[in-house]
């Protein structure tokens, strides 16, 4: 199996993302794989909303998982 390498998002980066993220964006936050974070929304460990068959996140709950605080969120 191949994994897809997900870069960590600066601090800067993540403040200027919108409120509602992708899957990319949330994997560059908490460090993880896409396929970990999708594992993770199946088992209901992270709460995710499915719009035209991608899954979006609140950057304020990813940023609360990371242990970051998420301002203006």
């Amino acid at each position: 199996m191949s994994y897809q390498h997900v870069r960590r998002l600066t601090a800067h980066e993540i403040e200027s993302l919108p409120a509602t993220i992708h899957t990319h964006e949330a994997c560059g936050i908490l460090g993880t794989q896409p396929n970990t974070l999708q594992r993770w929304c199946r088992q209901g460990r992270i709460p995710a909303s499915k719009v035209g068959g991608r899954l979006l996140f609140a950057k304020a709950t990813i940023c609360e998982l990371a242990g970051l605080e998420s301002e203006g969120a």
